[in-house]
């Protein structure tokens, strides 16, 4: 599987690919074709859901008094969510992490830079992102200066995943995702609570809060993970881990809620 440029990423333009009999079409039309339809489907999940979890994927955290031959394993459960360009998500299995490996795999400076002292140890956030990946091989003429026929191309493209645990070095605490709607408790009535809404949605959504500084803001939050450990001498050291439970904190994303569970809240 090799990296992929989703058009969708580059804020591609509305426009549809024009057909008249006798028009030569060439690869490029039909990247445009999928584009289009690509690109008009998302904007309307991205509008109309806003981005966050559809279903599932719970961040689970590895067991504490496993078996000595079971690996430490932080998983995600099988589910769906929508990123900030409006495109699906999709874990169609439990997807694992070693956390031992990652753990070793972090630079001393790195692990330090994320330790906090109100929570006793280093902080982490889980990210999804979308990722096309490459599938199959079909075969194509060469491109560019070659005249071979006998050259080959991907056959498909999935709209694949991308797991992340990304340790947390700005601030202390933090920054979580926000709900990007106002809250209502304070309005007196229904019309100014309509109003509060309606000035939201002419003011548009406020910019996202919770990556890291540097880093894309399509990929979807999904749990604050707190690894226990003791910090290092003078804050600079590595830290070192604590035999205690490592903490998964589920409910600091943004959930997209079905109009069934809106109704069931509802009491309709």
């Amino acid at each position: 599987m090799s990296e992929l440029t989703d058009p969708l990423s580059q804020a591609p333009a509305a426009d549809r690919v024009a057909y008249a009999t006798g028009v030569l079409l060439d690869a490029q039309d039909f990247r445009d074709e999928q584009t289009y339809h690509r690109g008009r489907l998302a904007r309307a999940l991205v509008a109309f859901c806003g981005p966050g979890t559809l279903t599932g994927l719970k961040v689970v955290p590895p067991e504490l008094n496993r078996p000595l031959n079971v690996p430490e394993i932080l998983s995600v459960t099988p589910g769906l969510a929508i990123d900030r360009l409006g495109r699906l998500i999709e874990v169609p299995r439990r997807a694992c992490l070693n956390l031992a490996d990652w753990w070793d795999g972090r630079s001393d400076s790195e692990l330090a830079g994320g330790y906090d002292d109100a929570q006793t140890g280093v902080v982490a956030d889980v990210f999804l992102a979308f990722h096309p990946c490459e599938r199959g091989k079909t075969p194509a003429f060469a491109s560019g200066p070659f005249d071979a026929t006998d050259a080959a191309v991907p056959s498909r493209i999935r709209d694949g995943y991308q797991l992340a645990l990304i340790v947390r070095q700005e601030g202390k605490p933090a920054p979580l995702p926000v709900s990007p709607w106002p809250d209502l408790s304070g309005a007196p009535d229904a019309v100014a609570r309509q109003r509060l809404l309606a000035d939201r949605i002419l003011d548009g959504l406020e910019e996202p809060r919770e990556y890291p500084t540097g880093m894309d803001h399509t990929p979807v939050f999904l749990a604050r993970v707190v690894i226990p450990a003791d910090r290092g001498a003078a804050g600079k050291d590595r830290p070192k881990r604590r035999a205690e439970a490592v903490r998964a904190d589920n409910y600091k994303r943004v959930f997209i809620y079905p109009a069934a569970a809106m109704a069931r809240r509802l009491e309709l």
